[in-house]
């Protein structure tokens, strides 16, 4: 067994340990809010005013959950399924929601500025009162989509 001569060779490891166990601490309270088995089965479930900030929830299936006043921003929500889902008043600034499935979803008064809805199947979203500023929506299926009151700022058609 070879002991450290020196601070340095002690406090590089220790530097190492730290960091990993800061990373694992910093992701178990980015998931802190979800239940057992969510990701990828979300469904029905109430996350209502969780902060899920930043999170990946790449293809998850959030049909029918409530998930308003959620904070999802930067949020990973691409392929994810949230056909009938609650998301009024959410936070949605820069979070990806490309190929996303958002059929029948309630976006009242929600926030999406920056947001990728690249392929993303908005047919029959309410997004009345929903703030969109510097999207691109040429690509996303926006067939009976209802926009009552919503505000499209520098969006692409």
């Amino acid at each position: 067994m070879m002991l450290a001569t020196n601070q340095r060779e002690i406090s590089q490891p220790i530097q190492t340990l730290l960091l990993f166990t800061l990373v694992a601490l910093t992701l178990t309270a980015c998931r802190a809010g979800l239940p057992k088995g969510c990701p990828p089965d979300c469904s029905g479930l109430n996350l209502s005013g969780q902060d899920l900030s930043g999170v990946d929830l790449r293809g998850a299936d959030l049909r029918s959950a409530n998930l308003a006043h959620i904070q999802l921003r930067e949020a990973d929500l691409s392929d994810a399924n949230l056909a009938g889902a609650d998301l009024s008043f959410a936070d949605l600034v820069s979070a990806d929601l490309s190929n996303a499935t958002l059929v029948g979803t309630r976006l009242f008064r929600a926030h999406l500025s920056n947001a990728t809805l690249d392929y993303a199947n908005l047919a029959g979203a309410d997004l009345t009162g929903a703030t969109l500023t510097r999207v691109d929506l040429t690509t996303a299926d926006l067939r009976a989509v209802i926009l009552n009151n919503a505000r499209l700022i520098g969006v692409d058609l």
